[in-house]
């Protein structure tokens, strides 16, 4: 089907740098579109960004468009963000903030899947067979280690922090400099991470009350104990790691 250029809605973008239009734009005036746009019913412009310049560039009236049904936000998201991957890489920059709102929308279609609930779940021995949070599942999909999706996922919070570290060709040369920046190793073990960690009592689901935590440098490790003031329940947390 095909539908009025000035018809489309085109919203905040995941691609920033569109990159060279030339050859695009050529192969547009010469064969036509190729394949075409994908749309929502309320003709929002999912994929085809690139194409939808290009056209405009030609003083087209009309562009060929698919038109579909997306269930939600984050599936919505999700066919943009691989339609895009598919056509022109991401910048590290744009991969890293697609993969930061992913998570928001992840987490907002499927809230028993936040780490939060997972480990009161856990806690309660009812965790839902196959259930993963959005890093499980975003490191199985693009087959990827944990470790690598939470490093894009930090970059993504430490980029609105230091936006200098935007101006980086690559995420090693942008975690190199915020090292240069801070002073501090990425990757290390901070006070402000150790605060962050959160327990749930397995008995009544309340937040447990933490001690002071200690390292130990022979075992390079950092322990506390956490203490439910509801139901006297306690446990000892470690963590791997040398600050």
């Amino acid at each position: 089907m095909k539908i009025k250029l000035n018809e489309i809605k085109v919203g905040e973008r995941i691609r920033k740098e569109i990159g060279d239009l030339e050859d695009l734009q050529s192969s547009m005036r010469d064969l036509g579109l190729m394949q075409p746009i994908i749309v929502d019913e309320q003709n929002n412009l999912i994929a085809g960004y690139r194409r939808y310049l290009c056209a405009q560039r030609q003083g087209w009236d009309e562009i060929e468009a698919v038109k579909v049904c997306p269930n939600n936000k984050y599936e919505k998201f999700v066919m943009e963000l691989q339609e895009n991957t598919l056509h022109k890489p991401l910048s590290w920059v744009e991969e890293v903030k697609a993969m930061e709102k992913e998570k928001q929308l992840y987490e907002e279609t499927f809230p028993e899947a936040t780490p939060k609930a997972v480990a009161i779940a856990a806690c309660h021995h009812k965790r839902i067979p196959g259930l993963k949070t959005y890093v499980q599942a975003k490191s199985k999909l693009v087959s990827r280690s944990t470790k690598t999706v939470i490093t894009k996922l930090t970059l993504a919070k430490l980029i609105k922090k230091y936006p200098e570290l935007e101006n980086e060709p690559t995420m090693q040369r942008a975690l190199r400099k915020y090292e240069e920046l801070t002073g501090k190793r990425y990757g290390t073990i901070s006070d402000a991470l150790l605060h962050r960690i959160s327990i749930y009592c397995s008995k009544c689901s309340r937040k447990m009350q933490k001690s002071k935590w200690v390292y130990n440098k022979e075992q390079n490790v950092h322990t506390a104990n956490y203490n439910c003031t509801e139901c006297t329940n306690n446990i000892k947390c470690i963590v791997k790691g040398a600050k």
